[in-house]
């Protein structure tokens, strides 16, 4: 999705635009047009998510709470999927925009996964969020149990940005540090 030139002050409904915050100087009116405005700088490789949180609540597993960069068009779209085994899934906090803080309800699994600025996620009690790749810890608390696939990285953990629950490592006898 992207910017409609000359519509700044147009309602709309169930749309979620991204933009590089330096762009945002370029529209007029810009918070009225736009309710999101991430820093997307970095992230539009395919089969990279971002959370939305804004279409149907917290839950992870509702595919119009994410959305996806396509690389052929330029522009990212809503997602007609939740993230898979494979995707890159970034958690972003906006000061901007009331975004509310994904939800696991069901056993989940994601490829690489990056916590930035102060977002967390949650997951239900006896589920589980399994990360096949590298987990990016910047600024974010996982609240529940995670399974680390075995080739799983970690990156960046802290005492602000860590998972606070039961961390599981699969497949491999040496484990990993935090």
């Amino acid at each position: 999705l992207g910017a409609i030139r000359g519509y700044a002050n147009t309602t709309v409904y169930r749309a979620i635009y991204l933009f590089k915050k330096t762009d945002v100087a370029t529209y007029s009116n810009f918070t009225t047009f736009c309710p999101c405005v991430f820093d997307t700088d970095g992230i539009t490789g395919d089969n990279n998510y971002i959370w939305s949180g804004k279409n149907t609540g917290a839950v992870w597993e509702s595919a119009s709470n994410w959305v996806f960069y396509n690389s052929s068009e330029t522009k990212y779209h809503l997602a007609a999927n939740e993230p898979a085994s494979s995707t890159n899934v970034f958690i972003i906090k906006n000061d901007d925009c009331n975004i509310v803080t994904p939800t696991v309800s069901e056993d989940a699994t994601c490829g690489n996964l990056t916590m930035l600025n102060g977002l967390n996620i949650d997951i239900a009690e006896n589920h589980t969020l399994t990360i096949n790749g590298t987990a990016t810890f910047t600024n974010g608390v996982i609240n529940g149990n995670v399974i680390f696939g075995s080739s799983a990285t970690v990156s960046g953990a802290s005492t602000s940005s860590h998972v606070d629950g039961i961390v599981t490592k699969s497949g491999a006898a040496n484990g990993f540090t935090f």
